[in-house]
């Protein structure tokens, strides 16, 4: 996986496993992602304690990587 930093042209190298975990539950070879990325810390949600990753996160037509 590869992201580019859009403003200053950058781009950083990550492998899977040492760098990051994604899953699908679609059964494909391959899937293709071109989205702004949002990171949501954990992706927790306990309104018991009043917490939530996701609360004021614009994510229409994004990633979220919690």
């Amino acid at each position: 996986m590869v992201f580019t930093n859009e403003s200053s042209g950058q781009r950083q190298t990550l492998n899977f496993a040492s760098d990051f975990v994604a899953w699908t539950k679609r059964m494909q070879p391959m899937i293709g992602v071109n989205a702004d990325v949002v990171f949501v810390g954990y992706g927790v949600v306990a309104p018991e304690y009043q917490w939530d990753d996701f609360k004021g996160v614009a994510s229409r037509a994004r990633s979220l990587w919690c």
